[in-house]
C-alpha cells in the first residue's frame, strides 16, 4: 500500500481487500468496504436488536458479521430513566434495558456501554475513539460521531438501512469521492480563539462539495485536538462528506497521556500508526488554509450574519449609532456633538455564555475560565447593574472546571449558573424603558443572538466568543478598542496579556493536568456496565430473548417467521403512488401520533390514554406501531387520492382509507400489492 496515497484511501482500500475479491475497485471509481466498528445509540438501535433478538440461535438466520464489533452507546437519561420521569418512560426504559443488556451478554460482536451517563455523550464517545485503532474505519448513522475523524479514526456517516446490511455482512457500496488535501501552514495569533479558528476553516471548505477532506501539514500541530473534534464534527454544516485528520504525534500523545488507563495495553498503543502529516500525497486537488490570516470577528448588533472584525469593532459601533436606520445601523436623530448620551451608548447590560457552546468544546471553557479567574485576580468582576448568565452544557465543561480548579470562578466572577440557553425574556435582567435613548448591548456566547431572546433591555447583540465576552463585560462597555496592549476601564488599567492566557499554556494546562484525570474518571464509567441493570429481571443467560406479549415498545417482528413469495402480480392492486424525490425519512414521521391515526386507535384499545401515546420514534421497537406510521405523513401525496395525507384507494370498496388500513385489507384478501415511485424514492442518499 502506498505511503504516498491519502491516509484516509489507505484505510479503505484496507477495509475494501476483505470485502471484495477484486481489488482494484478503485480504478473504477466504485468502492465497497466491510468496516471494523458500527456506533449506533439505543434509540436507533432498537430495531436492528429487535431483528438480531428474533432469530438468535436460529440456524441460518441473522448473526453480527465476525469481523464486525457494534457498540451501542445508550441515551436512556432521555428516556425518563431518570428520577422522577414519567410513568411511561419508564416503562420504556425497563423494556430497551432489557432488550439491551440481554444482546450484550448473549450476542458476539454487540458491545452496550453504561446508561448510567453521568457526564455527557461527548466523553464517551472519544473515550471509544481513543480506543481504536488508527487504521480503523468506522460507520455510524449518528451526526455527533463525525468527531472521530478528528482523532485520527475515519468515520463515514450512513443511513440506518445501511448500518443494518453492515451487521448481515453486506458490504458497504459508494462512488469514490474526490479527496481533497488541506495543508494548514502558518500559526494563530495568541488572542485567537477556538471559536475562531472552527467558523473560519469550515467556510474555507464550504466549496468542496461531495468530497473528503484531509487535513495535513507542518502546522498541523498547533490545531489542539479539542479543536479538530471540533472541527470534524460540524461536517453536517457543510456539504462535504468528511474531515479526517490523520493520527498524527500530537494526537498520540494527547490520547496517551488522556487515557493513561487505556493505554496501560500495549496492544491499544501498537494497533495505532502514526502518520507523518508533513508529507505531501497524491490528492485529487490541495488547498492551503493558512492559520496566521484567521482573525477575530463578531456578529450582530442585529444580525448573526453580519460580522465584524475585531480590529474595528468600536469604530464600526460608533458610526452604527448616528448612520441612517439599517439592520446594522441605529439612525439615533441626534449628532454625535449633541448627544448626552454619547459616552453611554455600548454598555454593557448582560452577558450570557450558552451550554451549546460549552458542549461543544471544553477547551473554549477552560480559556474562559482563567480569563475568568485573571481579571478577578487583577480586580475585575462584573458591575452590579449587569447581569451575567453561564451554563456548562452536557457535562464535560463541568469536568474541566473542576479539575482546572475553577469549579466557582464564574459565581465569583458575579455570574449566575443558569441551564441551555441561559436564560428567557421574563428573566432577563432590564426593561426596554431602564436606557430609553442609551444603545444598550448584550454579550452572547452560543447559538441564537436575535433581537429580545435573552435580553429585551439590549438593542445590540453581538455574537462572539466566551472569551472575547468576558473582557468585554469586565469593561462594561463595548465602545472601547481591544486591539492596544493596554485593557482597562476607569477603575483599573492592566495589560491585556495579563488577563489572556497563551496557548501554548493553555493545551499545556489541558494535556498535562485536565485531560488525564478527566478522561481516565470518564473511561472508568464508559468501560464497564452500569449497576443501572442490577435488579432488573433482564434473564440474561436465556438462549432466546424472553418476549413480553404485553409489552408495547419491544414486540417480537411477525415477519422474521414469513416467507417472502412474490406472488402473481397481474391482479396486483397499487397501494401508493408517488413522484420523485419521496424518501423513506421524509415519509416516515418520527414525532408525536395523531389523535386520529390508526397507532393512536391501537393503543387507545391496548388501554392507554393520549397522554401515554408517546412517539413513533420511541416504539420504533413495536413493529406494528412502525408498520401503521411508515406512510404517516400528513403532507404526502398518494396519485390515488386527492387529499393529502396517509391515504389511498381501495379499489375493492372503493373507499378513501388509510394506507394501513387498505393494506391489510388487501393482506386478508390475498392480493398482492405494490408502489410506484418516480426517481430517487424510498432510499437514503449515499
Amino acid at each position: 500500500m502506498s505511503s504516498e496515497l491519502p491516509v484516509c484511501l489507505q484505510c479503505l482500500q484496507r477495509c475494501a481487500s476483505s470485502a471484495l475479491d477484486d481489488i482494484h475497485f478503485f480504478e473504477r471509481g466504485e468502492v465497497a468496504i466491510q468496516a471494523d466498528s458500527l456506533i449506533i445509540t439505543d434509540m436507533k438501535s432498537v430495531p436492528i436488536l429487535t431483528n438480531l433478538a428474533s432469530t438468535f440461535g436460529v440456524k441460518d438466520k441473522m448473526a453480527v458479521h465476525p469481523n464486525l464489533q457494534v457498540h451501542v452507546i445508550p441515551s436512556l437519561y432521555k428516556m425518563g430513566c431518570s428520577p422522577g420521569s414519567s410513568l411511561m418512560m419508564d416503562i420504556k426504559g425497563d423494556e430497551v434495558l432489557k432488550l439491551l443488556l440481554w444482546c450484550h451478554n448473549n450476542m458476539k460482536g454487540i458491545k452496550v456501554y453504561s446508561p448510567n451517563m453521568k457526564h455527557c455523550q461527548a466523553a464517551y464517545l472519544q473515550a471509544l475513539g481513543a480506543s481504536l485503532s488508527s487504521q480503523s474505519v468506522i460507520v455510524s448513522s449518528e451526526n455527533f460521531t463525525s468527531g472521530f475523524n478528528g482523532l485520527g479514526v475515519l468515520t463515514l456517516h450512513e443511513s440506518l438501512t445501511n448500518c443494518e446490511q453492515l451487521i448481515l455482512g453486506k458490504p458497504l457500496h459508494f462512488i469514490k469521492s474526490k479527496i481533497v488535501g488541506i495543508e494548514i501552514i502558518g500559526s494563530l495569533s495568541d488572542f485567537i480563539v477556538s471559536t475562531d479558528l472552527v467558523l473560519q476553516f469550515i467556510k474555507f471548505i464550504r466549496p468542496f462539495k461531495d468530497c473528503m477532506i484531509e487535513v495535513w501539514g507542518a502546522s498541523l500541530n498547533l490545531i489542539s485536538l479539542s479543536d479538530r473534534i471540533t472541527i470534524a464534527n460540524m461536517v453536517k454544516e457543510t456539504e462535504v462528506n468528511c474531515i479526517f485528520f490523520p493520527y498524527d504525534t500530537v494526537c498520540a500523545n494527547f490520547l496517551k497521556k488522556a487515557y493513561s488507563l487505556m493505554f496501560e495495553d500495549k496492544k491499544v498503543i501498537l494497533s495505532k500508526e502514526i502518520v507523518d502529516v508533513s508529507t505531501v500525497r497524491s490528492y485529487d486537488e490541495n488547498h492551503i488554509f493558512d492559520l496566521s490570516l484567521v482573525h477575530t470577528s463578531i456578529s450582530g448588533p442585529k444580525r448573526e450574519i453580519d460580522r465584524i472584525p475585531l480590529s474595528s469593532f468600536a469604530s464600526t459601533f460608533k458610526r452604527s449609532i448616528y448612520a441612517k436606520a439599517s439592520p446594522q445601523c441605529y439612525g439615533l436623530k441626534v449628532t454625535e456633538e449633541n448627544d448626552p448620551n454619547k459616552d453611554n451608548h455600548g454598555k454593557v447590560i448582560g452577558l450570557s455564555l450558552a451550554g451549546c457552546t460549552n458542549s461543544s468544546n471544553a477547551f473554549v471553557t477552560l480559556q474562559a475560565g482563567l480569563i475568568a479567574n485573571n481579571l478577578i485576580e487583577h480586580g475585575f468582576k462584573l458591575p452590579d447593574c449587569m447581569k451575567g448568565f453561564y451554563a456548562t452544557g452536557a457535562g464535560l465543561a463541568d469536568l474541566y472546571l473542576d479539575e482546572a480548579g475553577l469549579s466557582d470562578v464564574f459565581i465569583k466572577f458575579g455570574m449566575v449558573k443558569s441551564v441551555s440557553c441561559c436564560i428567557d425574556q421574563d428573566n432577563s435582567p432590564h426593561k426596554p424603558s431602564s436606557f430609553k435613548d442609551i444603545i444598550t448591548c448584550a454579550l452572547l456566547s452560543g447559538n441564537g443572538n436575535y433581537e429580545n431572546r435573552k435580553f429585551p433591555g439590549a438593542k445590540a447583540n453581538f455574537l462572539m466568543s466566551s472569551p472575547l465576552a468576558l473582557l468585554y463585560a469586565a469593561l462594561g462597555n463595548v465602545n472601547v478598542e481591544l486591539s492596544e496592549n493596554i485593557f482597562s476601564s476607569s477603575r483599573l488599567s492592566v495589560s491585556i496579556t495579563d488577563v489572556w492566557p497563551d496557548r501554548e499554556t493553555l493545551i499545556d494546562l489541558e494535556c498535562q493536568h485536565v485531560l488525564p484525570n478527566v478522561c481516565n474518571k470518564v473511561f472508568k464509567e464508559f468501560t464497564s456496565l452500569s449497576c443501572h441493570y442490577e435488579g432488573k429481571d433482564t434473564a440474561c443467560n436465556n438462549v432466546s430473548f424472553p418476549w413480553n406479549e404485553k409489552a408495547l415498545y419491544i414486540t417480537r417482528p411477525p415477519y422474521i417467521n414469513m416467507k417472502s413469495v412474490l406472488g402473481n402480480l397481474e391482479f396486483a392492486r397499487v397501494l401508493l403512488a408517488v413522484g420523485d424525490n419521496v424518501s423513506s425519512e421524509i415519509i416516515s414521521p418520527s414525532g408525536s401520533m395523531g389523535k386520529n391515526s390508526t397507532a393512536a386507535h391501537y393503543l387507545a384499545d391496548k388501554g392507554l390514554s393520549p397522554r401515554q401515546f408517546d412517539s413513533y420514534g420511541n416504539r420504533r421497537g413495536n413493529h406494528t406501531i412502525v408498520a401503521m406510521g411508515v406512510f404517516n405523513n400528513n403532507k404526502l401525496q398518494n396519485s390515488l387520492v386527492t387529499v393529502k395525507g396517509p391515504y389511498t384507494l381501495h379499489v375493492p370498496t372503493n373507499s378513501i382509507l388509510d394506507i394501513y388500513d387498505a393494506a391489510m385489507l388487501y393482506k386478508g384478501s390475498e392480493t398482492p400489492t405494490i408502489i410506484i415511485a418516480g426517481k430517487y424514492n424510498l432510499t437514503y442518499k449515499i
